[in-house]
């Protein structure tokens, strides 16, 4: 939906999760709001990436 990034419709959503397959926005995935996996994620694209 590319109204999100150029209409002033939207000015005012930066930060918030927008649903694609719901069309609105909406709550992310809980893992994304627990600190524990969110480490994990950063801790595994770190590995990810030296191994390059």
């Amino acid at each position: 939906m590319y109204e999100l990034a150029v209409t002033d419709d939207y000015k005012d959503a930066s930060g918030k999760y927008f649903d694609n397959d719901r069309g609105n926005f909406a709550k992310a995935h809980l893992d994304a709001y627990d600190e524990t996996e969110i480490d994990k994620l950063i801790a595994t694209t770190v590995e990810i990436l030296a191994d390059r």
